[in-house]
């Protein structure tokens, strides 16, 4: 047909459309202006097209073939099993069906089946070019379906026979989904030598830079994005955060300086997270610049909405002089009252341009509850149970001689720090006559004082165990033994008889706390323990999981912080908050939000057939009735 009669039938059909009438047209030119729209770019009204030439030829071999084809190139698979079929009773070879056919086995988890319709789909070909774009289409389709390790190996069958840009980083992704950071990294670097300005590539590698612990390399990845898209949003963020945990790192070394620097540039290139805020008051407190300090805290403590009270409390926790400022916490606009030297005037000292006023009491000796040997968790566990008292005090008085070193002997100071430790663990110390004097440490109060002391501490627990109906804390002479043992196990490097202990004792601790005994003690005693790093982690989570527990959710990574925070939100029946928090889940995972959705869908079944919640969360999904 000549190029005129296209333009005519197009004309007529387009023009019938507009108006709301019906035009009558035989499958051949209803299959050329479908062509016309494919080659357009516009393939929802190449299938209305199609599909209104089956209601007008509703038994034509090639208009099924081509509706089947179109609704599987558009991740339709929910009307295909039909035509499927339809067409296999009189083209049960069709070649242009094998893809199809092998993309619908593949979504609907019949993967033997798709594995082999598509090695013949390749195989077929004897021209390398033909061969390649069906192998890229094989591994594109089983990409889309979370079938990585297959994807991989059609992508490399595809690029052993013609190298393409797209298909060197869809590869790189599939090893980034796997885990297999180093491998896409090296694919990322090896198209952006050939192609300097492609900027997914870019934003890709940072990520993977990010996966490695390589954050510097990262940040040179995003700045790179930056500076070809500048307005990018994820771009900014993954670089917020490559500088943010280099801060960290330089914090916990003790450079605060520096740590600031990079906070700062983090806080420049994304400003909204409350973590971040919080790590910019701390710096600049250890700095002793306390006005910004004030002024970072105040943001954090905002950010942090009801939760405002676990932001300020860990503060003072870290940062003890603080509380000796009187003026500090109203300044952030909590009314929190302090008494000691007023902020103005240690500043003014600070600066040189006063004297000081008020002498800051001398700050008490604290051992680091990371520093308590094992011995201490023992001690604290065997306490606990009945009849134990006896070997406690044994434990205890060994735990204190054992602290004393050749370079260094424990001050008076130092052993009451520690004694103050255990009777915060277990108020009940204080009650059982002559107990701290077989520890060999002499207590002035009488037992009648020391029984009024024992019930104020129980108080004051339960005090900050009530602080929000919403958020309990634990009291930590609550806390149970079982986790005790557990510090005390990975303190010695038994790390099995570690994780099952942690385990026992999380399934023994109420369902709201388990995440705080977790995050709140048993990493206050092993720093570092859940660090997928350390080989203890690997261990934790089968325990965990032996006991049907999920180690990640009660401990989340901060990159999944958001996704958690989700989850209870829709658990406790928050939706709109959780649909917030679902949508910031899912900006740091551009490239796995579908995945994100079913992990989210698992966790929350209810979630399943509410279109109405993903509709909040910025997501268009349709539930099948």
């Amino acid at each position: 047909m000549e190029q005129t009669d296209n333009d005519s039938i197009l004309h007529r059909y387009e023009q019938a459309i507009a108006e709301g009438k019906s035009i009558y047209a035989d499958a051949q030119d209803i299959l050329r202006i479908a062509d016309y729209y494919r080659r357009s770019g516009t393939p929802q009204q190449k299938l209305q097209v199609i599909e209104y030439g089956l209601t007008l030829h509703p038994d034509d071999e090639f208009l099924k073939i081509e509706h089947a084809i179109q609704l599987s190139a558009m991740d339709r698979f929910d009307g295909i099993e039909r035509y499927l079929e339809e067409i296999e009773a009189f083209a049960p070879e069709s070649a242009v069906l094998k893809i199809p056919r092998a993309a619908w086995l593949a979504r609907t988890g019949r993967l033997p089946e798709a594995m082999l319709l598509f090695n013949n789909a390749v195989e077929e070909h004897s021209n390398a070019k033909l061969k390649s774009n069906t192998a890229f289409q094989a591994g594109c389709i089983l990409m889309d379906a979370k079938h990585y390790a297959e994807a991989v190996r059609f992508f490399n069958t595809s690029l052993d026979l013609v190298y393409d840009e797209e298909a060197v980083f869809l590869l790189g992704c599939c090893h980034a989904f796997l885990g297999e950071f180093h491998k896409a990294t090296k694919l990322y670097k090896k198209m952006l030598k050939d192609s300097p300005y492609a900027v997914n590539a870019w934003f890709n590698l940072g990520n993977m830079y990010i996966g490695l612990g390589k954050f510097e390399k990262a940040v040179d990845a995003f700045e790179f994005t930056l500076a070809i898209e500048p307005d990018r949003e994820d771009a900014k963020r993954g670089c917020a955060h490559a500088y943010f945990q280099t801060g960290t790192a330089l914090f916990k070394k003790n450079n605060a300086k520096e740590a600031l620097v990079n906070f700062r540039k983090a806080y420049e290139q994304y400003p909204d997270t409350g973590n971040l805020t919080y790590c910019m008051a701390a710096a600049h407190f250890k700095l002793r610049e306390y006005i910004s300090s004030v002024r970072f805290l105040k943001e954090a403590a905002d950010k942090a909405e009801d939760k405002w009270g676990e932001v300020l409390s860990a503060f003072a926790q870290t940062f003890p002089d603080s509380l000796r400022m009187s003026d500090f916490y109203s300044k952030v606009g909590y009314g929190i009252e302090c008494k000691g030297v007023e902020l103005e005037d240690e500043i003014a000292y600070m600066k040189g341009e006063a004297p000081r006023k008020l002498k800051q009491p001398p700050a008490p000796v604290d051992l680091p509850v990371e520093k308590l040997p094992h011995l201490f968790h023992v001690a604290v566990a065997v306490f606990r149970l009945e009849g134990g008292h006896v070997k406690a005090a044994g434990l205890l008085k060994e735990t204190l001689k054992r602290l004393n070193t050749k370079d260094h002997v424990l001050s008076d100071e130092e052993k009451e720090s520690i004694i103050n430790y255990f009777i915060t663990f277990c108020p009940n110390s204080l009650l059982v006559p002559g107990f701290f004097k077989e520890v060999g440490f002499e207590l002035e109060s009488s037992e009648k004082e020391m029984a009024k002391l024992a019930t104020k501490m129980k108080e004051e627990n339960r005090k900050k165990a009530r602080r929000t109906v919403e958020h309990p804390g634990l009291p930590m002479d609550e806390i149970h033994y079982l986790a005790h043992l557990a510090a005390s196990y990975y303190k010695t490097g038994h790390y099995n008889e570690a994780a099952n202990h942690l385990a026992w004792a999380t399934v023994e601790t109420a369902e709201n706390l388990r995440g705080k005994l977790i995050n709140t003690y048993f990493l206050q005693f092993c720093p570092g323990a859940l660090e997928e790093a350390n080989s203890f982690y690997g261990k934790a989570c089968r325990a965990f999981k032996a006991r049907g527990l999920d180690l990640e959710e009660l401990h989340p990574k901060p990159e999944n912080e958001d996704f958690y925070a989700a989850v209870d939100c829709f658990r406790s029946g928050d939706h709109d908050n959780a649909a917030k928090f679902l949508r910031k889940a899912a900006n740091r995972v551009p490239h796995g939000t579908l995945e994100l959705l079913n992990k989210f869908i698992a966790r929350c079944p209810e979630a399943n057939h509410n279109a109405e919640f993903f509709k909040k969360a910025d997501f268009i999904i349709t539930f099948k009735k």
